[in-house]
């Protein structure tokens, strides 16, 4: 407990504890920063991808009630069409809102591309009347919608790949805010003695100022 009778003057005493300060400043900032970015990640997994889940699902019952529908008999299946096309069309416009990243883009412009085209090969279909030419536009039909489902897999499977990079990278930043936590409770607790040394110091040289001296 020597050092701090090595303080000639408060302007060391100022010094550090502003340099204390600072630090505290320092880390809550960073805290702040980082629960900024969890708020963020949070906010991106559930906007940009489990709203994008619940819109893939919706565009596959989009299609499933497309394929029953292009099976029945219905005397308004043309206006049934157009009003499933147009649902479809809120929904795609809805995902196109979200966040994508580079990835996503090439493979929904890939699923937007198939579609594009299942939907002319099904105009094609209602209009043709010769039996060959229908023949040949529903088998291209078929694998045009084989390959329509199969880019919409691979959009799924981008949205769990994605979820699961934000899950970790969320948990990252959790742990770091921990970590800076417990250096600013340190850094808290540093301070604390400082001001409890500097009080014992002070207490001490007022009880050796005051010490009468006795004369012989």
């Amino acid at each position: 407990m020597k050092w701090p009778y090595s303080l000639k003057n408060k302007l060391s005493v100022s010094i550090i504890l502003t340099i204390i300060i600072l630090l505290i400043l320092l880390v809550n900032i960073q805290n702040r920063q980082r629960f900024e970015q969890l708020d963020h990640s949070m906010s991106s997994i559930y906007e940009d991808r489990l709203m994008v889940q619940n819109y893939l699902f919706k565009l596959y019952d989009n299609l499933q009630k497309e394929e029953k529908l292009r099976n029945s008999t219905s005397n308004s299946i043309i206006k049934d069409l157009d009003e499933l096309k147009e649902e479809r069309q809120q929904i795609i416009s809805k995902y196109e809102e979200t966040y994508l990243t580079e990835k996503e883009r090439k493979e929904f412009a890939n699923f937007l591309n198939h579609l594009n085209k299942k939907d002319k090969l099904e105009q094609q279909i209602l209009e043709s009347k010769d039996s060959t030419t229908r023949v040949n536009l529903h088998e291209a039909f078929e694998t045009n919608t084989a390959k329509t489902l199969n880019s919409m897999r691979n959009l799924s499977n981008i949205q769990t790949q994605e979820g699961k990079a934000l899950q970790i990278s969320s948990h990252k930043i959790v742990l770091g805010s921990l970590s800076i936590s417990q250096l600013e409770l340190a850094i808290l607790i540093v301070l604390a003695l400082v001001i409890q040394v500097l009080i014992f110091t002070s207490k001490t040289l007022k009880i050796k100022t005051h010490t009468p001296h006795h004369l012989n």
